[in-house]
């Protein structure tokens, strides 16, 4: 009988045709040319570049790829946040995906599904998560809101582009409440 108090990675139960592996060449470019008008948006905004460029720096720290029928269909990654922290000791991380377009039906469900449990299992390690979000991406938003993190504020003018974008923040359970102006 199986340890109902045991993890099993995420790649351990993928849907049939799913599997996870490290980002290789050319992954970059098959995702940046299929994503979603707003998440190019998004990512442009954020950083000033073409969105290609975006994602292939922000790969240098270390990805994986979900692909689906042999197709890389997401890349996704965290990054730590140097001098943020929840309490001595405690670090905050940054975590980040590109998603192509393409998706439909039961292979969106499936990636938003694993989604959920990459986010839990990075949460295990770091007990503050935080992102930023475009405020004119609203899908990315309810994803957002859907894996459990929470309106932490606006910052009106972010990003290379000046555009509002949310803070976002999802703490561990049992994490003390962070301030109304943390972090």
């Amino acid at each position: 009988m199986a340890d109902p108090g045991r993890f099993d990675p995420p790649a351990r139960r993928l849907p049939a045709g799913c599997r996870l592996r490290r980002a290789a060449s050319g992954d970059a470019g098959r995702i940046a040319g299929l994503l979603r008008a707003d998440d190019r948006r998004e990512m442009e905004a954020l950083d000033g570049r073409p969105a290609l460029d975006v994602l292939e720096d922000w790969m240098r720290g270390g990805c994986h790829v979900l692909s689906v029928r042999g197709e890389a269909t997401a890349i996704f990654g965290i990054v730590g946040c140097p001098g943020s922290s929840v309490a001595p000791g405690q670090r905050a991380a940054t975590p980040w995906a590109a998603i192509v377009s393409t998706l439909g039906g039961d292979d969106l469900a499936d990636m938003m599904w694993l989604s959920r449990f990459q986010v839990d299992s990075w949460q295990r390690r770091w007990p503050l998560l935080q992102t930023v979000c475009d405020t004119r991406n609203s899908f990315r938003r309810h994803w957002l809101d859907w894996l459990g993190f929470e309106h932490r504020g606006r910052v009106e003018g972010f990003g290379a582009a000046g555009l509002p974008f949310d803070l976002l923040v999802r703490l561990r359970v049992g994490t003390p409440a962070l301030s109304a102006n943390a972090p």
